[in-house]
């Protein structure tokens, strides 16, 4: 997805399955920013930052109403930016319950792929950032000389291209008080 909550990629076992999401809008090209569609999973988890489940009957065109889909967005674990959504969706009257898990369950998968990738020299304080996280529901930055960490709401003040001067304001705050 991109900032207008627009599809970009997209995954199906079949040929099949393929043409039924086109047919629902779920595909490439398409958009999902409930404003334009109403209600969805995957605007719902992309305007909130977190996760979203919509039952067939939950939704607000009568083209969706024989679908659930679960969604959960995708958070760059160092910068805190929305990085895209990762969603399923099956036919009613499909067992939907494990589907918000499964998803998740991706999203991890994803978050700490991303985390490996980026080699993170600072393991003790991502840490304590999540320790940090995990207690808190206010904005949360956590920085070194090489990292920066947020939480969704940190993320709305401070961005990935501000780390430096984090660093440098901590760093002088140190000295200030030692």
């Amino acid at each position: 997805i991109d900032q207008r909550v627009h599809v970009i990629a997209r995954w199906t076992r079949t040929a099949r399955t393929a043409l039924q999401m086109d047919a629902v809008g779920a595909a490439p090209g398409f958009y999902c920013d409930e404003s334009l569609v109403g209600t969805n999973s995957i605007g719902l988890a992309a305007g909130t930052r977190g996760t979203a489940l919509v039952r067939g009957f939950e939704h607000y065109a009568d083209a969706f109403t024989h679908i659930t889909c679960a969604s959960q967005a995708v958070i760059d674990p160092l910068t805190g930016q929305l990085l895209g959504v990762v969603n399923m969706t099956i036919v009613d009257p499909a067992p939907w319950e494990l589907m918000t898990a499964l998803v998740g369950r991706v999203v991890h998968e994803t978050q700490q792929r991303l985390l490996d990738a980026a080699g993170s020299r600072s393991t003790a304080l991502y840490e304590r950032f999540l320790e940090a996280r995990r207690h808190s529901k206010g904005p949360i930055a956590a920085v070194d000389g090489s990292s920066l960490y947020t939480n969704a709401a940190g993320g709305r003040y401070v961005a990935s291209s501000d780390r430096e001067a984090l660093w440098a304001w901590a760093q002088a705050c140190v000295h200030r008080q030692g």
